[in-house]
C-alpha cells in the first residue's frame, strides 16, 4: 500500500523545501510581475508629459543646450495642458544637413520622421531655415498641411502668399546669439472640426512669443 503523503508543518524547513518544489514557477513569476510593475510604476511617474514640442527642420544644428533654453522660454508664454503644475515643452530636431541629405538612409529617416510629425494632431510648431522651408511648401501643396499665417500670426508679420513668419527679429533667438535670419515659423493644421482645440491654441502662443 501507497505511503499518504503529508504536507509539512508550516514554516519548517521541510514545509519551506515543498513549497519551493511545487510552486517555484509561480513564486518566480509572481516575483517577476510585481518588479515589472514596479518599475513601470515609476517610469510612468518620471516620465515627462510635455504640453507642446517645438520641431526644428532645418539643414543646420542648434546646441542642446540653446534647445533647451528655447524651450524653457517657450514654456513661460505657454499653458499647463497636462495639468501636472509645470509647463514642459520639448524641442525636437530633424537635421537635413548636407551629410544626412546625401546619405540615403539618413535622409529616407529623417523624412520617415517628418511625415509621422505631421501625422501626429499635437505636433503643431514647426521651425525651417528658408531650404526645408521650399520643400516643406512642396509637400504642402499636395496636402495642405499647414495654417496660413494670417489665420494666427500678427497682420504685421504677415506677407501674402507665404506658409511662414519670419524669425529674423526673434528676441529669444537674439539673446542666445543665435542668427535667425533665415528661420521661419509655421504651424501645421490639427484638423478639429469644433474649432481651436488646446493644443493649437498653445502653439499659437509659442508661435506668437517666438516671433518677438
Amino acid at each position: 500500500m501507497a505511503e499518504i503523503f503529508k504536507i509539512p508543518k508550516a514554516f519548517t524547513k521541510e514545509w519551506y523545501e515543498y513549497v519551493w518544489d511545487y510552486y517555484k514557477w509561480y513564486i518566480i513569476c509572481g516575483i517577476v510581475a510585481i518588479l515589472l510593475a514596479v518599475f513601470t510604476y515609476f517610469d510612468a511617474k518620471n516620465t515627462v508629459k510635455y504640453d507642446a514640442n517645438i520641431n526644428f527642420v532645418a539643414t543646420g544644428v542648434i546646441t542642446s543646450e540653446k534647445a533647451e533654453i528655447i524651450a524653457a522660454k517657450c514654456a513661460e508664454s505657454s499653458d499647463d495642458l497636462n495639468e501636472n503644475g509645470r509647463v514642459d515643452i520639448s524641442f525636437t530636431q530633424l537635421n537635413f544637413t548636407e551629410e544626412n541629405r546625401n546619405n540615403s538612409e539618413m535622409n529616407y529617416a529623417l523624412t520617415q520622421k517628418l511625415m509621422t510629425l505631421f501625422a501626429s494632431p499635437d505636433e503643431i510648431v514647426f521651425i525651417a531655415d528658408s531650404y526645408m522651408l521650399e520643400q516643406l511648401k512642396k509637400m504642402d501643396s499636395e496636402n495642405e498641411i499647414f495654417v496660413l499665417p494670417s489665420e494666427w500670426a500678427p497682420q504685421n508679420v504677415v506677407e501674402d502668399d507665404e506658409l511662414a513668419v519670419s524669425l529674423a527679429e526673434s528676441t529669444v533667438f537674439k539673446e542666445l546669439g543665435i542668427d535667425s535670419s533665415d528661420m521661419y515659423i509655421m504651424l501645421a493644421r490639427a484638423d478639429y472640426e469644433d474649432g481651436l482645440n488646446k493644443d493649437e491654441i498653445n502653439a499659437r502662443k509659442i508661435a506668437e512669443f517666438l516671433i518677438k
